[in-house]
């Protein structure tokens, strides 16, 4: 169980990072593209949802520039 509870929180960190690194471009692009704050919101939270429960299942990004 230890050991389970250790890959987890290592995965939580991991995508905080990710998060943190990219939160702020992807909210920006969808405000653009949205023209609203609330829309905007919205979308990058559930983006970084989706994101977050694929990371959890074992995914991880690829380069955007392959």
């Amino acid at each position: 169980m230890t050991h389970v509870l250790a890959q987890r929180q290592r995965t939580d960190r991991s995508f905080e990072r990710l998060y943190r690194y990219h939160v702020f471009d992807v909210y920006r692009y969808a405000l653009v593209v949205l023209h609203s704050p609330e829309d905007a919101e919205d979308v990058t939270q559930t983006t970084f949802l989706n994101a977050y429960r694929a990371y959890k299942d074992g995914e991880r990004p690829r380069s955007v520039l392959n």
